[in-house]
């Protein structure tokens, strides 16, 4: 009930500005792309009946599936997941749990460890999205999130591989292991 409230308010707020707004059109039905990817998750929950998630001020939503032990991720640490990633009304897109190869990154700054050297310091190698690095800063070890991400915080409209431009996607997170840099 409360998401069909947020989804009126955010509507009877977006719809008449765009109406009298003589500012270029932000997306097909004049809204924010923002407020088209919260209604479509809203939409989303309210089809499959999701009636208990937690949100974030970014747009994000989650559900904790198994409840994590300690405290959450501290800054510059490592953080070895096992995710999966899905398109919200799609397929898979990629898993390391299907390769069976966890995935490393530093969670404040979502940096990639693409291998270590010789000393056993990593080494980088790209970077993860932003929503990554907000839903690791939730987690504490041993947790399994779905993490709902905006289109803002993936992909955004570039989109990437077989992910459209402004896609709402998901991620099912287990933190596995937390590393000091």
């Amino acid at each position: 009930m409360i998401h069909k409230i947020l989804k009126v308010t955010l509507l009877a707020i977006i719809f008449p500005a765009f109406i009298f707004s003589c500012e270029e059109d932000t997306g097909p039905e004049g809204q924010d792309q923002a407020v088209r990817d919260n209604i479509v998750i809203l939409d989303y929950f309210e089809e499959n009946d999701i009636t208990e998630y937690e949100s974030t001020e970014s747009g994000m939503y989650y559900i904790v599936e198994t409840e994590g032990a300690g405290s959450t991720v501290p800054d510059e640490a490592i953080v070895k997941v096992h995710y999966t990633g899905s398109l919200l009304y799609g397929n898979v897109f990629d898993s390391s749990v299907y390769r069976d190869e966890p995935f490393e990154f530093q969670a404040t700054t979502g940096r990639i460890v693409s291998e270590y050297d010789e000393d056993g310091e990593p080494v980088f190698s790209g970077t993860v999205i932003d929503g990554w690095i907000e839903a690791v800063s939730l987690m504490k070890l041993g947790e399994k999130t779905r993490f709902y991400i905006p289109s803002a915080l993936a992909y955004k409209e570039r989109g990437s591989g077989s992910i459209p431009g402004n896609s709402v996607i998901y991620f099912d997170i287990e933190l596995l292991e937390i590393l000091p840099l």
